[in-house]
């Protein structure tokens, strides 16, 4: 009998250290993905649900509108179970006149990864090589 609460006390303890461990490990889904976010919701709203954002730009548009633009930064895993791996996604919000028209997320490079093909730096292009530029 005591080495079953031995045993049901370990189980226990491995259980509450793997929940434990996961909840450390980024998420898979980005947490804007969800249903909370809504194109036409107030700034004030948005700002209730997610805090404040790590960057923010303002500015009057054409049409002399005054816009918004709100940076949020996430880490989410992607790939598979076993292969997978941490990338950092920014959350890009575009409100105009303190309403959201528009929702954008852009994998954010590290300085390994700019220039290779396949990123989603603009500024790449593997036709031009840096040295003959100058």
């Amino acid at each position: 009998m005591e080495e079953m609460k031995t045993k049901l006390i370990i189980l226990v303890f491995a259980l509450f250290l793997l929940e434990s461990c996961a909840s450390l490990m980024p998420s898979r889904t980005s947490e804007f993905t969800s249903e909370r976010v809504e194109l036409g919701m107030k700034k004030e709203d948005f700002l209730l649900n997610f805090g404040n954002p790590y960057k923010q730009n303002f500015f009057y548009n054409d049409s002399g509108e005054y816009c918004e633009v709100l940076f949020y930064r996430e880490t989410i895993m992607v790939g598979k179970a076993f292969s997978s791996e941490a990338i950092d996604m920014d959350s890009v919000f575009t409100f105009v006149e303190g309403e959201l028209i528009s929702q954008e997320q852009i994998e954010v490079l590290k300085c390994g990864d700019l220039g290779r093909e396949g990123s989603v730096n603009p500024n790449y292009r593997k036709d031009v090589d840096l040295e003959d530029e100058e």
